[in-house]
């Protein structure tokens, strides 16, 4: 059994199409970071010398980003 700390850095850069195709399109920086806890478990049988069971459990980590976006070339 165990606890797990992850940390998370992301940047995000797409360019988004504007209503007007003249023009053209603008870009979408999204950066941020956040951090996340888990848990893991585990358990070992061996009822004999010829067999063993193993199973292990690790939860989901969900993120919490935090953080800014920017618009180049487009609507602020």
């Amino acid at each position: 059994a165990g606890i797990n700390y992850a940390y998370g850095d992301v940047t995000i850069m797409k360019y988004v199409p504007l209503p007007d195709p003249i023009a053209g399109d603008f870009k979408l920086s999204l950066t941020g970071d956040g951090t996340s806890i888990g848990f893991n478990v585990a358990a070992f049988f061996k009822p004999s010398k010829k067999f063993s069971l193993g199973i292990s459990y690790r939860s989901e980590n969900k993120f919490d980003f935090a953080g800014t976006a920017k618009s180049e070339d487009g609507p602020a």
